[in-house]
């Protein structure tokens, strides 16, 4: 069971995260040069937008972050993949998105932006009332706006974070099943996720020292403990339930 408590939420972290450098072995080239295109690609607009020194209008933000989608639910197809004993990898997976059902996908990604774009603007609302009437100093601006705005947004894309390795496993569920298993599946699940995030902010810091070159390494290797974070909790939640995910 992953019910962290104490020296047990410790030991727990560390032994995913060693089982993805195990995994990552005979892999690394493979996670390393895909993480890389998957960074690079998803990073389309303000890449662009920094070449041309010019804002892009909405509609073409919109397109782009549409055509891109799919490679999130291929870098994750990816991961989960190196998992599984036996299983082959291949640059080419990353591109696994575009070969499924982008109908579902496409379901999924609206539903999730609509109830991401909902949530922060009643947050931006909630905060500048907030503000309005405290009058606070400027010293207290970014703990109000961290208190109402980034930890409500932070639990909420917890909740989401498991959406596109469920598509990945199961290939039958409609987007807004999709949407709910992972709800479902980390309700009382906000503490474990947080540790697991919290276990990588010393590789953070030194991916800013090293003016971002330490992602090359640990973009993969967060992803892989993501992976099998995924691989534990699914089997817990689903022996709870009715559902049957391969």
């Amino acid at each position: 069971t992953l019910n962290f408590t104490g020296e047990e939420k410790v030991l727990e972290i560390v032994e995913l995260k060693n089982l993805a450098k195990s995994q990552m072995k005979g892999n690394t080239g493979i996670l390393i040069i895909s993480n890389l295109i998957f960074t690079v690609l998803t990073m389309l607009i303000p890449i662009i937008q920094i070449i041309s020194n010019t804002e892009l209008n909405s509609v073409l933000k919109f397109i782009i972050m549409i055509l891109v989608q799919p490679l999130f639910l291929g870098i994750a197809y990816i991961h989960y993949n190196c998992t599984l004993d036996g299983q082959v990898v291949k640059l080419a997976d990353l591109f696994y998105g575009y070969r499924e059902n982008l109908k579902r996908q496409g379901i999924v990604y609206v539903i999730k932006s609509m109830i991401t774009y909902l949530m922060t603007s009643s947050l931006v609302t909630l905060a500048t009332t907030i503000i309005m009437i405290l009058k606070p100093n400027q010293a207290m601006l970014p703990i109000i706006m961290a208190i109402v705005i980034f930890i409500p947004s932070f639990i909420l894309q917890t909740y989401l974070s498991q959406i596109y390795y469920i598509m990945v496993c199961n290939k039958e569920l409609k987007g807004t099943e999709v949407l709910k298993d992972s709800m479902l599946m980390m309700r009382g699940r906000l503490i474990e996720y947080i540790g697991i995030t919290l276990s990588f902010v010393p590789w953070l810091i030194l991916d800013i020292f090293t003016f971002k070159l330490a992602s090359i390494w640990v973009n993969p290797y967060k992803n892989q403990t993501l992976a099998n974070y995924f691989n534990k909790v699914k089997k817990e939640y689903y022996k709870k339930s009715e559902n049957v995910i391969a």
